[in-house]
């Protein structure tokens, strides 16, 4: 799906077929006319990027989309699930609280992922969730904020994939 600068009446009227409204309903649930989500809808009028990111947001309210549906962007820093390793609870100040990168040193005291002996056992699937399960820990356990958690999960394109689109920061929604 576009991003709110690309977004287009296709992308639109995408979002209410997947909800199954009617432009009636559609124009109540943003606080339009139907005649203007018509308008909008077949291009002969501009969508502005407050209204798209509302239509997206009812989307993920009442239809929420998780895994990736197109091809996943990559991006420079990203570490793959099969090679990622968390680190978490810094030895020095100024670090960030969790870190994801491929195997290395790292000023830490904890890590768990490539550098575990059981992580090469795993399939995809399976490390995925060992991720989540640490994603809780880190937060539950730890005290780690979650949008810290969140934010160095995001380094890793599997973990991307799996998380509610709406959750996502706009540079790596803008392929899906």
């Amino acid at each position: 799906m576009a991003d709110e600068t690309t977004f287009a009446g296709p992308d639109l009227k995408k979002i209410r077929s997947a909800l199954g409204l009617n432009q009636q309903s559609m124009a109540d649930a943003l606080g339009l006319t139907a005649t203007f989500i018509g308008l909008m809808e077949r291009g002969e009028r501009p969508i502005e990027a407050r209204t798209a990111r509302a239509a997206k947001q009812l989307l993920n309210e009442r239809a929420p989309i998780y895994g990736w549906r197109g091809d996943l962007p990559t991006f420079d820093d990203d570490v793959a699930i099969a090679d990622a390793v968390i680190y978490w609870e810094p030895l020095r100040a100024g670090l960030p609280p969790v870190k994801v990168a491929a195997r290395g040193d790292q000023p830490y005291d904890c890590s768990f992922g490539a550098d575990s002996g059981d992580w090469s056992t795993f399939d995809t699937t399976g490390r995925l969730l060992r991720l989540f399960v640490r994603f809780h820990e880190l937060t539950v356990v730890h005290g780690i904020p979650s949008v810290d958690v969140h934010s160095a999960f995001l380094r890793v394109p599997e973990y991307r994939a799996a998380v509610e689109i709406s959750t996502l920061p706009d540079e790596y929604q803008a392929t899906h």
